[in-house]
């Protein structure tokens, strides 16, 4: 797995370096209602790029929100069994017990 992801690191960066250098044309972009002139395509490009920087980004918080949100929402089902049980059957493992009189303390009466 790690082979491949770096072989696909590699290519990757050549489509990156090829697309930056050998498109030297000019466009013009149309966006909501804006005209830019004068732009090459390696700007474009880039532009992709981050926007999709951006999206990979949002879509990995997203992710690690979910993966919390499940995590926190286990954790509270297993804390309400046990609550139950220990609701339930109550030993003297767990029943608080009162604490041992220090000397010179009155006694509980």
């Amino acid at each position: 797995m790690v082979a491949i992801g770096l072989i696909l690191v590699i290519l990757a960066a050549v489509v990156v370096v090829a697309a930056l250098t050998s498109n030297t044309q000019s466009v013009v972009v149309h966006l909501w209602g804006l005209r830019i002139s004068n732009l090459s395509v390696s700007v474009v490009f880039i532009a992709g790029l981050l926007t999709t920087v951006v999206a990979v980004a949002g879509v990995m918080v997203l992710a690690a929100g979910m993966r919390r949100a499940r995590r926190v929402r286990k954790e509270n089902r297993a804390l309400a069994r046990e609550n139950k049980r220990l609701g339930r059957t109550p030993t003297s493992e767990t029943m608080p017990t009162a604490p041992a009189p220090i000397d010179g303390d009155p006694p509980n009466s």
